[in-house]
C-alpha cells in the first residue's frame, strides 16, 4: 500500500517528466476519473481520485498518464488509510471507436474465462466477441458494443502484437486506447521508464488499429508502420530462407577486433556526423548500417556508406555500452539496467525488461527451431568457455521469457559458435 511519502515521490517524478518533455502536469483531474472509472477494476467511486496527471505528445500521438489513488478507511489496528494505486495510460486515436475491451487470462482458464464471458453476456448493453480462433478465444475475453468492428480490428497482427506483451490488457473506448496497470502492491517508485516503454507499445498498437479502421495518420519524419503483405510479411521467413546477420562490437564473440576483409563500396568517401552527444561505446556495423549508442540515451542507425540517419531510438538513460544485432533486432542496455529490443528496420521498441541483478548484457544465444539451444537461453558458450551471464537466478526467468517472445517474433536459427551478442 502506498504511503504519503510514496505519493509525494510519485508527484515529484511526474512533475520532472513534464518539465523535461514540455508536457502538461495536473495534481488532480476529476474528469479523468469520471471518464475511466469503469476501466479501473477495484477502484471505489467516491473515495478515488485521478492524481499526478501528465499529458503531452509522444511519437506524434497525444498521450496521458495518471494514477488512480483509492483511499480506503484505516483498519482498526492502524490510523493510516489504505491507499491502492492503479496507473492508467491513454493514447489518443484520430476518431472515436466503439468499446472494445480485451483481457487475457493464464490462470484457472477453465473456470475464470467461462465465468467472465457469462458476466459479459448478462449485460444488456454489451456483447461477447469471439473471433473464431479457438486458441485465442480460449484464453481471451473480448467485451464490446459492436462485435463487427471488434472482429475487424482484432487482426492477427493486432492479436500477436498485444499477446507478445504479457503486461498488456487493453481497451478502446471512444477516441482513446487505454491500458490500466495492475494495482501497486508495494511502495511506489519512479515509473518514468516503464511508462514511456508502455506508451510506445500503445502508440504502436494504435497505429495497427488506425490501419484497420481506415485511418493512417503518421507524423512527419516517422517511418511507416510495417503491415503484413504477401510480398513482405510482418514475421520474417524461416531461417533457411532468411538467415539475418549478427553483429557485435570488435567483430566477434572473442572481441579480437578482426573483421572480414574486403574493398569499400564503389564511390565511398569518408564521412562524419554530429550526433549531438558523446559516443562512449564502440559503434557496430552490419549489413550497410552503423549502430551507435550515445550518452544522451539515443541509439542511432546510420547508413554505413553515406552517414545519413535511418532512425533514432530514445532510451530513458545513458547508453554507455555497444549495441548488438541479431534477427533484425537491435539490443541496447541503458545505464538504468533496462534491456531494450528494437526493430532494426524502423527503430520501434519491441520489448524491454530490467533484471534486478547484473545490469550489463554480457551475452545472448539464439534459440534453435526445435526448442531451446543446447546452451541455456540466458547464457552462451564459444570455444567451450562460458562467456555470458545475467546475474541471479531470479532474473533469468524474465530474460528467458523475453527471449522466447523474440524467438516467436523473428526468424529462428541454430545456435552456432560465435553467435553471441555483447
Amino acid at each position: 500500500m502506498a504511503g504519503r511519502t510514496d505519493l509525494r515521490r510519485r508527484a515529484d517524478a511526474r512533475r520532472k517528466t513534464a518539465a523535461e518533455r514540455g508536457w502538461e502536469y495536473w495534481d488532480e483531474r476529476p474528469d479523468l476519473l469520471e471518464r475511466w472509472q469503469e476501466a479501473i477494476v477495484g477502484a471505489v467511486p467516491g473515495r478515488s481520485a485521478a492524481r499526478f496527471v501528465v499529458s503531452g505528445t509522444l511519437e506524434g500521438r497525444r498521450v496521458t498518464v495518471f494514477d488512480c489513488v483509492d483511499s480506503a478507511p484505516a483498519p482498526l489496528w492502524s490510523r493510516l488509510p489504505r491507499r491502492t494505486v492503479w496507473t492508467v495510460l491513454l493514447v489518443e486515436l484520430p476518431e472515436p471507436l466503439p468499446l472494445i475491451a480485451v483481457s487475457r487470462h493464464g490462470l484457472a482458464v477453465d473456470t475464470t474465462v467461462p465465468l467472465l464471458k457469462r458476466m459479459v453476456g448478462e449485460r444488456p448493453d454489451r456483447h461477447l466477441c469471439e473471433i473464431g480462433d479457438p486458441a485465442y478465444d480460449e484464453v481471451h475475453v473480448v467485451e464490446t458494443t459492436d462485435p463487427e468492428v471488434a472482429r475487424q480490428l482484432l487482426t492477427p497482427t493486432v492479436r500477436e502484437f498485444a499477446d507478445d506483451r504479457a503486461w498488456l490488457q487493453w481497451r478502446v473506448d471512444g477516441d482513446h486506447l487505454c491500458h490500466v496497470r495492475p494495482a501497486a502492491t508495494g511502495p511506489l517508485t519512479d515509473d518514468t521508464a516503464a511508462s514511456t516503454a508502455e506508451l510506445r507499445s500503445l502508440v504502436r498498437l494504435a497505429e495497427f488499429l488506425d490501419q484497420r479502421s481506415g485511418h493512417e495518420p503518421r507524423p512527419a519524419g516517422r517511418p511507416p508502420a510495417r503491415t503484413p503483405t504477401a510480398e513482405a510479411p510482418l514475421r520474417t521467413a524461416p531461417h533457411e530462407q532468411d538467415a539475418r546477420p549478427c553483429a557485435m562490437s570488435r567483430g566477434n564473440a572473442a572481441r579480437t577486433g578482426v573483421f572480414p576483409e574486403g574493398p569499400p563500396p564503389a564511390g565511398f568517401e569518408a564521412w562524419s556526423v554530429d550526433l549531438g552527444a558523446p559516443v562512449v561505446a564502440e559503434p557496430v556495423a552490419c549489413a550497410g548500417t552503423v549502430l551507435v549508442s550515445c550518452a544522451d540515451g539515443h541509439c542511432h542507425a546510420l547508413d554505413a556508406v553515406t552517414g545519413a540517419p535511418r532512425w533514432r531510438f530514445a532510451a530513458d538513460s545513458a547508453l554507455k555500452r555497444s549495441p548488438a544485432l541479431a534477427w533484425g533486432t537491435v539490443f541496447v542496455v541503458g545505464d538504468d539496467g533496462v534491456l531494450h529490443a528494437i526493430g532494426a528496420d524502423d527503430g520501434h521498441q519491441h520489448l524491454q525488461c530490467q533484471p534486478s541483478g547484473s545490469t550489463e548484457l554480457l551475452g545472448l544465444t539464439k534459440i534453435a527451431p526445435g526448442g531451446p539451444a543446447a546452451n541455456s537461453p540466458y547464457s552462451a558458450r564459444a570455444n567451450g568457455e562460458h562467456i555470458a551471464r545475467y546475474g541471479p537466478e531470479r532474473d533469468r526467468t524474465t530474460l528467458r521469457r523475453m527471449w522466447q517472445v523474440l524467438a516467436r517474433r523473428a526468424a529462428t536459427v541454430p545456435c552456432e559458435a560465435g553467435h553471441v551478442l555483447p
